[in-house]
């Protein structure tokens, strides 16, 4: 009898923990909070826990199982058990926070968290997301809570992002600019299918995403590192954006004009600020390096300008041979 409940034992820690084991995506959250064996699972992670010696693991760990409480509280309220998933925000919540202590202590020591915190500030990003849905699915007098966990969930995600800004600020660029996609196309599938509020968020979160991205390109510069090939990017993909969300604006209820029209606004001068980067950087590097005499454009077609907005095409100007003029101005993309 007694080696018959300790392979129980056995095969429900195994089931209790293996759903944290996958990464990328929401799993099967295992046990649930009304299974009588859910308090195995948790005494099995904090079992795990005590065993992971290492801060950057125990970070991932936490990550984790900030995780699983999610999943748990997403099934929850599914069941119509809504009840259970306030609490579960709170061991959420907790587990966010044992993730930035550890990551603190972690460069408190003088150690690289580049992939930590990367690995940190995707988790969040997707956490949002998955909250978001859950904050429609719930009785309203559980939503503080859910709201208190997005904005956890946020907070999370920028401590990760500024630790990667420290040590990598062109990395902290690409990975904003990426996030800012992601919310875009969120925002816009949000409009598409009726859920203006959802939709909202997600574009809030989308001028914080282009604000980061700006502000750590600003660090990347300053530390003299060339980021014209991310401002590049940067710049064909706010053209984009600009695109679709003035497409939006005549398909969306009044109330959500406003917010469509300060994104619009956020992409406009990301793109203006990006292809004033760009052209900066080339006509430094054209000025610099080439120092070609010219008398007309034809003396500068040897030159290979670089493939960015604006600037691909070599000119004589003022007898030098410079990367082209903007061909896109900013003005016609407010008309």
């Amino acid at each position: 009898m007694k080696r018959f409940v300790c392979l129980l034992v056995i095969a429900v820690l195994i089931c209790a923990i293996f759903p944290v084991m996958a990464e990328e995506e929401l799993q099967s959250p295992g046990l649930l909070p009304d299974h009588p064996f859910y308090k195995v699972k948790r005494w099995s992670e904090g079992v795990h826990m005590f065993f992971t010696f290492d801060d950057t693991a125990k970070a991932r760990l936490h990550t984790q199982f900030s995780e699983v409480r999610l999943a748990e509280a997403k099934a929850m309220t599914q069941l119509g058990k809504t009840e259970w998933a306030e609490d579960l925000m709170e061991d959420y919540m907790e587990e966010l926070d044992e993730t930035h202590r550890c990551m603190q202590r972690q460069r408190q020591k003088g150690r690289h968290i580049m992939d930590l915190a990367e690995h940190v500030c995707n988790a969040t990003d997707e956490h949002a997301v998955i909250l978001s849905d859950l904050i429609d699915e719930v009785p309203e007098h559980a939503r503080p809570r859910i709201e208190r966990a997005i904005n956890a969930s946020s907070n999370g995600h920028i401590r990760a992002l500024e630790a990667i800004e420290e040590e990598k600020p062109e990395r902290a660029a690409q990975l904003s600019a990426k996030f800012a996609e992601k919310r875009m196309i969120r925002a816009r599938e949000m409009f598409e299918v009726g859920r203006p509020e959802q939709a909202q968020r997600m574009l809030r979160r989308y001028n914080e995403s282009m604000e980061e991205a700006e502000e750590a390109m600003k660090m990347a510069e300053k530390r003299g590192l060339n980021v014209t090939e991310l401002a590049e990017h940067v710049g064909n993909m706010t053209y984009k954006h600009i695109e679709v969300l003035e497409a939006l604006l005549d398909k969306v209820p009044e109330q959500a004009k406003p917010h469509i029209e300060h994104a619009i606004n956020v992409s406009i001068h990301g793109h203006e600020t990006c292809v004033n980067r760009t052209q900066m950087r080339t006509g430094r590097v054209i000025g610099d390096i080439r120092k070609t005499s010219c008398e007309s454009d034809a003396d500068c077609r040897a030159l290979i300008c670089p493939q960015v907005i604006g600037s691909d095409t070599p000119i004589c100007r003022d007898g030098k041979c410079w990367c082209g003029k903007p061909k896109i101005f900013l003005l016609s993309l407010t008309k």
